[in-house]
């Protein structure tokens, strides 16, 4: 719960119309960018970047093609 509050107190932009839905698609349209497109959300959105960064993917970061192994 404290996750979606802090993400609305990120006051970057929406990644997607679609995001504007609802905060549950703003958090997947989020997520998806974070993980798929991460410099542009980090360019567009930085606040949110470093949120996601910190609160969903506990640090890890997928800026090269080598940051997308298999951590086993």
């Amino acid at each position: 719960d404290s996750y979606f509050a802090e993400l609305k107190r990120a006051g970057d932009s929406r990644v997607s119309l679609y995001a504007r839905r609802n905060i549950e698609e703003d958090v997947a349209e989020s997520a998806t960018a974070y993980r798929y497109m991460p410099e542009k959300l980090k360019a567009r959105a930085p606040n949110r970047y470093r949120m996601l960064r910190e609160w969903l993917f506990d640090g890890r970061e997928y800026l090269q093609g080598t940051d997308c192994g298999d951590d086993s």
